[in-house]
């Protein structure tokens, strides 16, 4: 995500993910396909990891409308 963040999705190459991971981009394609399909799984991975977070924050109250508002307050 921070290639992305720093450059732009459109301008973010795998050279820049490889050269930022310390990896070849043999072994980047080992675990990917394309540019798009490792733009999906950094999305997948980081909605999961929100999607987390937000579960967890959401186990400390015990009434809809306070859940409700820290929900909205936590996006």
């Amino acid at each position: 995500m921070v290639c992305y963040l720093a450059k732009g999705v459109n301008r973010t190459t795998l050279d820049d993910v490889a050269r930022k991971g310390n990896v070849s981009r043999t072994t980047l394609y080992r675990y990917i396909k394309n540019g798009d399909d490792l733009l999906h799984q950094v999305l997948i991975r980081d909605a999961g990891e929100r999607l987390t977070e937000c579960e967890q924050a959401m186990r400390y109250h015990n009434n809809l409308a306070s859940t409700l508002v820290d929900s909205i307050l936590f996006l």
